[in-house]
């Protein structure tokens, strides 16, 4: 199937996800009846592409992020821009029989809070989804409830830790009670690389 062309989406940004029901669930950034974004589905066995929401701002938009299906059998996943703080949102995805109910669980605002959302979320065993943030050029992570309470950012890197990296990509794995991730570069010669950071429930530690 085909998601490059509206209104089923453009420029399919995230991974494919196998979903309990059989079919595989994707992300487009672009396109949909609305020109922001899509959630599609896949039929493994014919191929063909079926739109499940086309975003229009309010529940966020351009989502690069798949998605990640939660022990309720929703599936969540984050948007890099609109929604209320106009910085991008977590949203959750409700399969009905009429399509798909979708909710935004938190809006990001750049002036107090993380913003630009791109990462996949990590369902980890403390039952939070986490994810990650460029914050406009550094970076943050953050983890909240599938229900969308008990929201928490944790800075990864910004103007007065600049040494410790930047731009957070990829999911994040949890290993033996902690997250790992990856920061694409550094900003002082030494991590010019990137960085490897571990956060903890009260921490991060790039």
């Amino acid at each position: 199937g085909s998601v490059d062309s509206a209104p089923l989406g453009q420029s399919p940004t995230g991974k494919l996800l196998r979903a309990r029901d059989g079919y595989l669930y994707g992300t487009a950034y672009r396109g949909g009846t609305k020109g922001q974004g899509t959630v599609y589905r896949v039929d493994p066995a014919s191929g063909q592409v079926q739109l499940v929401h086309a975003f229009d701002g309010s529940q966020g938009c351009e989502p690069y992020a798949g998605l990640t299906e939660g022990p309720d059998g929703a599936l969540y996943g984050a948007a890099s821009q609109c929604g209320q703080g106009g910085s991008g949102t977590v949203f959750r995805v409700v399969l009905t029989a009429q399509g798909a109910d979708v909710q935004a669980l938190h809006h990001f605002y750049w002036f107090n809070d993380a913003s630009l959302p791109i990462c996949d979320l990590t369902l980890a065993s403390d039952g939070y989804l986490y994810g990650c943030t460029q914050d406009r050029g550094y970076g943050s992570a953050f983890r909240i409830l599938p229900d969308g309470r008990d929201y928490n950012r944790f800075v990864l890197a910004g103007w007065r830790t600049p040494s410790k990296g930047a731009f957070p990509w990829g999911r994040l794995l949890e290993h033996e009670g902690a997250l790992w991730g990856t920061l694409s570069m550094g900003v002082y010669s030494e991590y010019s690389a990137g960085t490897i950071y571990k956060l903890t429930t009260t921490q991060a530690q790039p």
